[in-house]
């Protein structure tokens, strides 16, 4: 079960709750959930991500921080996520695994995860 975040609560992240965040549509749409999510090291952004499903333009999403983590806010465990870290996790209700990204270029859905997610659907580099 998904942990609902009350907007009174108080603010955790470094970044303010209205920066923005990438995602995507089905997450938005809560037809999928967050599976796997990066903190860029070289811009500071944040990619809230499934693991599976095509990632293009076309299902691109940007909403903001707090939006994300009022839809679930089991991603307030991430709020130490340093940059250039990513976190993933199989189902909503397992706990967040963490490791460092291997290459700052996280252009690439490859890249962006680790290699055993692969055979999960992600296209191989």
């Amino acid at each position: 079960m998904r942990e609902r975040r009350s907007p009174t609560m108080s603010w955790l992240f470094n970044d303010p709750p209205n920066v923005a965040v990438f995602t995507t549509k089905m997450i938005v749409a809560g037809e999928q959930p967050v599976l796997l999510v990066t903190h860029d090291d070289d811009d500071g952004a944040w990619q809230f991500l499934p693991l599976k499903g095509e990632l293009d333009e076309r299902n691109a999403a940007v909403v903001s921080l707090r939006e994300m983590i009022e839809r679930d806010g089991t991603l307030a465990q991430l709020v130490d996520l340093p940059l250039g870290w990513r976190a993933w996790r199989q189902t909503p209700n397992d706990p967040w695994r963490r490791e460092r990204c291997p290459s700052l270029d996280l252009g690439s859905r490859t890249k962006a995860v680790p290699d055993r997610f692969e055979s999960m659907g992600f296209p191989k580099g």
